[in-house]
């Protein structure tokens, strides 16, 4: 008679707060730490991590389950997130103002596309007794565009262990 090989539940404790701490940030090294693993260096968290996002079937299972949940908590879905980043990443100053010799002027808001308004972080206006101003300011499109960029894989994180360089695998895109 065969026995069935069965992990001890102090072993799993430790894969799911692996599992929660790596959902976080991402952060192969400082979940295994979170996590409770005695590791003595970097390079033996950065292994330990690569084993148990490599081979370790229960924590990929595990991992994918808390990336749908954290999507079904935020209420919008990878995609529509990744739509709002490129609403401000993509957005032209020339489709909110017109300048030239007479100046700048603010288009009208009734002329612009819900997409294009949701590019804008603030408009004000100031009036004193010697005129007045106003300002207009967009969302951080870079920061976007380096969201945007880091999500599909163009500037992926590095880091470097024993003069070696390990380049850190983003999480994958859920659909």
């Amino acid at each position: 008679m065969s026995k069935k090989k069965t992990t001890p539940l102090h072993k799993k404790a430790r894969w799911d707060k692996f599992c929660l701490e790596y959902v976080k940030d991402f952060d192969r090294i400082r979940s295994v730490r979170r996590a409770g693993f005695k590791t003595k260096s970097d390079k033996a968290c950065h292994r330990t991590a690569l084993r148990l996002l490599s081979n370790n079937v229960y924590c990929q299972e595990k991992i994918h389950k808390l990336l749908k949940e954290q999507e079904k908590q935020a209420g919008k879905t990878a995609n529509e997130i990744i739509a709002e980043l490129e609403k401000i990443g993509f957005s032209n100053i020339s489709d909110y103002v017109k300048f030239g010799p007479e100046g700048v002027r603010l288009k009208d808001s009734g002329e612009l596309t819900r997409e294009q308004l949701a590019a804008i972080s603030e408009v004000s206006e100031t009036e004193t007794k010697d005129g007045g101003s106003t300002r207009f300011k967009l969302h951080d499109k870079r920061a976007a565009l380096v969201d945007l960029g880091k999500r599909f894989g163009l500037f992926p994180n590095r880091q470097v262990i024993d003069g070696k360089l390990d380049i850190e695998l983003l999480p994958p895109i859920i659909k």
